[in-house]
């Protein structure tokens, strides 16, 4: 059998690890076709990736790279057709909700190609979200839809999906979890550097921070607490992201050792807020 994984961003690579590892084990005679889109291209934000969860380096680099909306699935609609063609898969395995899994299911689908969508059924019922959009439409051309939850299995009732294309299989973000566990075992308390890429930018973990479960009869540790924000909505507007992560903290029940791992999209951001700064400060100098 011939199946052709289509990643593109990072959550993708976490989902898809141990699919692509479980299907290799149980097929070693089939032809296992990884296609990057390149949605993600940025080491830390793909290669590091695919080296820690073990994904094996993709036969195809498509490199469509940042755009818009339209432009980036475009890119990707029309670099991934000739590999399909060339690849002859029984099978297309897209995950999640991003540009690259629209694009890879409509190819596919216009291809004759069956689909199998990895995550399915999960909805905001926020069609202003561009990745709503992108949930639906896979989930109403996928022959396959793989779910891990009984909500997605009620919202693809809803729809009039028909029960026999729904395949409940759990979360493999989770397997990949489980996978990964060996490498996140907590050590002594101390500032000790954080030795796995995935996490590299932290640099450190704070001292207080109890690395581990406590036995029996140990006192409470300090409260550690982690956030992403990912969604541009979340992060375009520095009002919002202060609220969002003042709710954060706010619904901690103790005052929190934080850790905000920031993606390259904050980078603008920060750079627009020293520019701010720096126009205020002169402004207050002139008047002076």
């Amino acid at each position: 059998m011939r199946i052709a994984y289509v990643l593109g961003a990072r959550p993708n690579f976490v989902k898809m690890a141990p699919v692509i590892a479980e299907l290799r084990r149980r097929m070693p005679d089939g032809r296992h076709t990884i296609v990057h889109t390149g949605q993600h291209y940025d080491r830390l934000m793909s290669d590091v990736f695919l080296e820690e969860l073990g994904v094996p380096a993709p036969d195809h680099m498509l490199g469509v790279g940042s755009a818009s909306h339209a432009v980036q699935t475009a890119r990707v609609m029309e670099r991934i057709e000739p590999v399909l063609e060339e690849e002859h898969p029984d099978l297309v395995i897209v995950p999640g909700d991003v540009n690259s899994t629209l694009a890879a299911t409509l190819v596919a689908v216009k291809l004759g190609i069956p689909v199998a969508h990895l995550e399915s059924g999960l909805r905001s019922f926020d069609r202003t979200i561009p990745e709503e959009i992108n949930r639906i439409v896979a989930d109403e051309f996928s022959d396959h839809l793989f779910l891990h939850s009984e909500e997605a299995i009620e919202n693809l009732r809803v729809e009039g999906i028909a029960e026999e294309r729904m395949h409940f299989v759990g979360n493999t973000m989770i397997d990949s979890l489980v996978g990964m566990a060996r490498r996140w075992r907590w050590r002594p308390t101390g500032r000790r550097p954080v030795r796995s890429g995935l996490a590299r930018r932290w640099r450190c973990i704070p001292r207080g921070v109890r690395q581990g479960p406590m036995a029996d009869g140990e006192p409470d540790c300090p409260l550690s607490l982690t956030t992403t924000r990912g969604r541009p909505r979340s992060t375009r507007r520095i009002t919002t992201r202060r609220a969002r992560v003042g709710v954060t903290i706010e619904s901690a029940s103790a005052r929190p050792i934080g850790m905000w791992p920031m993606g390259s999209h904050f980078r603008g951001l920060e750079r627009r807020g020293r520019r701010r700064r720096a126009c205020r400060r002169r402004a207050r100098r002139s008047r002076t």
